[in-house]
Formats: structure tokens, C-alpha cells, sequence
């Protein structure tokens, strides 16, 4: 059987240059991927290349030798950057194509060898070439589109083995006096290469697959994301109005039965009413308080909501918590001190959020320290922000306690060292605030050795 290698090279250059034409067409259709243009440019370079093979006779030597390899190792590296740009994220390694130009340079300087030198130089290269990319294709391939980058992968695969055995035939086979003998291992090899550029077009059908398949998982992963987000959302509402409910219920029937019984209760001396309008006073602060807190809990958990960032004194926050507290901490013999260090004079947020965070801290740390103890309100630079610390020598939290302390669901009423009573929302409120302030709330604390809670918020710049 007669091979007429001319002919070989006219349908591979044909090959290729429809399979260039068909995956521009997916390409204006929107079937593409990343690094789809790579690949239709290796491809185009592959069909000039195997043009230009069938042109040699009438072109000169060296333009005949040098344009058709260089175009070929061209499109090779080309398809490795394509591939590399679809499994990747990471830059391509640009040295890649340090191969092309090398081979070309090669090319040039041994034109003038004899064929089997010349067309060993070719197969290692190539084989080097399409060695790589089906290495980039076989690297930590991901299980959903194992079988699509395997068959990918295939016709490179072949490619370089094709090549290694005929680098192998080149250097140790018998003469083959010119690349137009119609017979031998040269033209068994463009047969073979007629069947693998065959299925190039198919890689991009199945490079094209994928991403759509990847397109399709993301957006079930963001579905199932958002439904999860939902269901949480709607736990939380749902908890939200039964906390409402609960913590709101108990204080107002509370006081309006304390009322009935200790205020509109004929022959009641004054002394007694006055007593009994000072504790009502107090739920009703109380009540305001938690209604505070719920408010402003709210609007954190608005995604419109945004606070209005503005330099904020931090001495002025202090003085503004510690007369708010005075009373408190004074009943209490409880002693706080506060230090405001260099560079952490001003942070950067929304004031009233700021206000209503440090005012929550510190009076969480009076309720649950001992009387007698000491409270260290302090501010310092930390790396760009400003880092409030709120420590006491309180009660402290345990360790099953804190890890669900900014749970609502899980939210649960603890009495001060005196029975003060809370809401339980407090830390949960003021690391919702400190958040949507782009800051970070943390605490640490152990049982009987008291509590620290610290948050940063940006400082403004200068």
C-alpha cells in the first residue's frame, strides 16, 4: 500500500483548519470556555503548519523547514496554555513558550541535515510539546469530569507517544533519504496524525461540556446555598418574634398586675405607692432597653441598612458609658478604669453603634462582676484599627455557654452576680453592629477568673 505523503498533508492541514472553522463557530454561539481562543488559534497555526508541509517543494529550503515546524510547535504550546487556562486559575508559566522559539532557532541552524536528523528533532520536541498538555489534562483531575479530561487528554497522549517512537525509528531505523518517500515510518505517522487532529475537535466539545457542567454544580451549590440561608433566616425570624413575644410579655403583664395590686389599691399610703412606682420605673426601663436592643438588632439584619461611618472620639464614647453606668457601678462598689492609648484616639464607624456597643459591654461586665471588683475599659492601635477591650474579674462563662453565645436560637437569660436580670441579647446585638462596621467582636473567657471582650473597627485615615 502506497502512502502519498502530499496528499496526507493536505488533509491534515484541512483537518485542522476546519476544526478551527467549526470551534470559531461554537465560539460565536457562546459554546465556549476559558482559553477557547488559544485554542483556536493552535489550531489555525496547525493547519498553516501542515500547509506549508505541502508547499516545501516549491518553497526555498529554509523557509520550507523553519515555517512549518516553528508553526507547528506554535500551535502545540498554544493548546498547552488553553488547557492550562481552563484547569488552572494560576498565570501560565510564559517560559512555555521558550519551546517554540528554540525549536525554531534549532530548525534554522540544521536545515541543511540530513531528514532523519531533522525529523528527530521534530518528534522530540513535539513529543515534549503534547507530553505537557496531556500531563496539565491528567493532573488532579476533578471527579465530576474525570472521563471528559481522560478522553481530552487521549489524542495529546498519543500524540507524544506517536512522536517518542519516532524519534526512536529516526535515530536507530534505517535511512529514509527525503520526507516525500511515499513509504516508511514518516508517513505511517502522518496517517496516524490524520485520526488524532480528528479528535481535537472533540476536546472542545468536551472542554465546553465541562464548563457548562461546572456553570450547572456552582449554581446548585448556590441554590442549595441560598436555600440553607433562607431556612436559617426564616428559623431566626421566627425565634426573633418569640423572644419579642416572651421577653416583652412577662414585664408588661408583670406591671400591669404590680399596678392593680400596689397602685390602684384604695387605703395604699404613699410611702408604699412611691416604693412601688420606683420598681415599676425600673421594669419599665428594662422593658425600654430590650426594646432598644431589638430595634437596633433589626436594622443590623437589614441588608439596606448601612451605617454612616464618621470619626469617632473614643474619649468621648468612654465618658458617654461611663456616666450612663455611674449608677450601676457604683451601687455595685465595682471600680472601672479607663486608658486610651496612642494612636487609638479615633476609630472610624457609625457613632451611635459605637456608643451602644461599649455601653452594652460594660454594663454586661458590672452585672456579672462581684461587688467590689474592677473593670478595665481600654483602647490601643492594633495594625490600621483601633481594638476596644472590656475586661472584668467577673463570674466568667463557660465553655459549652460561650460557644453558643452568639446563637439566637440558642439565647438564654443569665443573672448578674446580684440577680440582675437581662435580655440575653446584648453580645449578640453588639456583634452584629461591630460586623456591619467591617470590625470584629471577640471574647474569651473562663469560669471564676472573669471576662474579656474585645472588638476592632477601623481607624480613620490621616
Amino acid at each position: 500500500m502506497r502512502l502519498d505523503i502530499p496528499t496526507l498533508s493536505l488533509v491534515l492541514a484541512m483537518v485542522h483548519v476546519m476544526n478551527a472553522v467549526l470551534s470559531l463557530v461554537l465560539s460565536v454561539s457562546r459554546q465556549t470556555f476559558r482559553g477557547a481562543k488559544r485554542w483556536i488559534a493552535g489550531q489555525i497555526c496547525l493547519g498553516v503548519s501542515f500547509l506549508g508541509l505541502l508547499l516545501r517543494p516549491w518553497l526555498p529550503p529554509l523557509v520550507g523547514i523553519v515555517w512549518p515546524n516553528a508553526l507547528f510547535l506554535l500551535g502545540t504550546t498554544l493548546y498547552g496554555h488553553s488547557l492550562w487556562a481552563f484547569r488552572f486559575r494560576r498565570n501560565f508559566p510564559k517560559l512555555a513558550y521558550l519551546l517554540p522559539a528554540v525549536g525554531t532557532i534549532a530548525f534554522a541552524l540544521f536545515y541543511t541535515s540530513d531528514f532523519n536528523f531533522r525529523a528527530a528533532l521534530f518528534s522530540a520536541f513535539t513529543a515534549i510539546a503534547t507530553g505537557a498538555i496531556a500531563l496539565i489534562l491528567f493532573y488532579r483531575v476533578e471527579p465530576y469530569f474525570r472521563v471528559a479530561n481522560y478522553l481530552t487528554a487521549l489524542p495529546f497522549a498519543l500524540i507524544a507517544l506517536a512522536n517518542a517512537t519516532r524519534l526512536i525509528v529516526n535515530l536507530t531505523g534505517p535511512k529514509v533519504p527525503s520526507f516525500d518517500s511515499q513509504a516508511g515510518f514518516n508517513a505511517l505517522y502522518l496517517l496516524l496524525s490524520i485520526g488524532v487532529s480528528s479528535l481535537t475537535l472533540f476536546g472542545y466539545f468536551m472542554m465546553n461540556g465541562i464548563r457548562s457542567e461546572r456553570a450547572l454544580l456552582l449554581k446548585d451549590e448556590e441554590i442549595e446555598r441560598r436555600n440553607g440561608d433562607l431556612a436559617e433566616l426564616a428559623r431566626t425570624r421566627a425565634m426573633f418574634l418569640s423572644i419579642i413575644a416572651h421577653d416583652l410579655r412577662s414585664p408588661i403583664g408583670g406591671s400591669a398586675r404590680y399596678v392593680r395590686k400596689h397602685l390602684l389599691k384604695s387605703g395604699t399610703d404613699l410611702n408604699t405607692k412611691l416604693g412601688a412606682i420606683t420598681t415599676l420605673a425600673g421594669t419599665l426601663d428594662r422593658t425600654y432597653e430590650l426594646l432598644e436592643q431589638l430595634l437596633w438588632w433589626s436594622r443590623a439584619q437589614e441588608e439596606a441598612w448601612a451605617p454612616t461611618k464618621v470619626r469617632v472620639e473614643v474619649g468621648a464614647v468612654f465618658a458617654s458609658a461611663q456616666a450612663l453606668a455611674k449608677d450601676m457601678a457604683e451601687a455595685k462598689g465595682i471600680l472601672v478604669r479607663f486608658s486610651i492609648l496612642p494612636g487609638a484616639e479615633a476609630l472610624l464607624a457609625d457613632r451611635e453603634c459605637v456608643e451602644l456597643v461599649v455601653r452594652n459591654l460594660l454594663s454586661n461586665a458590672i452585672k456579672f462582676s462581684d461587688a467590689g471588683g474592677e473593670i478595665r475599659l481600654r483602647a490601643e492601635p492594633s495594625k490600621g484599627a483601633v481594638r476596644i477591650v472590656v475586661e472584668d474579674e467577673g463570674i466568667g462563662i463557660d465553655e459549652a455557654t460561650l460557644s453558643n453565645l452568639f446563637k439566637i436560637e440558642t439565647k438564654r437569660f443569665r443573672r448578674g452576680t446580684e440577680g440582675e436580670l437581662g435580655s440575653g441579647f446584648g453580645l449578640i446585638l453588639c456583634k452584629s453592629l461591630v460586623e456591619r462596621n467591617s470590625g470584629v467582636l471577640e471574647i474569651a473567657s473562663v469560669p471564676g477568673d472573669g471576662t474579656t471582650v474585645s472588638f476592632s473597627l477601623p481607624a480613620p485615615t490621616r
